[in-house]
């Protein structure tokens, strides 16, 4: 996709962006409303990414703001992994 979108999208690059396991809304009431031990479910979860920690919105608002901005304007195509290391993990 990346050559045959180039012709049309001149100026323009396409990302994804991955984040991982971030503490959300949803991540807490998942958590709250989790039959198992959910200080046990977060040491489990932290220790899956290199940073031991979940990220935070901002951070992957941060991530999806720079790939907006022109500081960006030499990046196209690329998976963006927001996630503290877990997929180096």
């Amino acid at each position: 996709m990346g050559k045959q979108s180039g012709k049309f999208l001149k100026n323009m690059g396409y990302f994804k962006l991955s984040p991982g396991f971030t503490q959300t809304a949803m991540y807490d009431y998942t958590l709250s409303h989790n039959t198992i031990d959910s200080e046990a479910t977060v040491k489990f979860i932290n220790s899956l990414s290199v940073l031991n920690r979940t990220g935070k919105p901002e951070e992957i608002a941060q991530a999806a703001l720079f790939l907006a901005s022109s500081e960006s304007s030499f990046i196209t195509g690329i998976n963006l992994l927001v996630d503290g290391g877990l997929s180096a993990k």
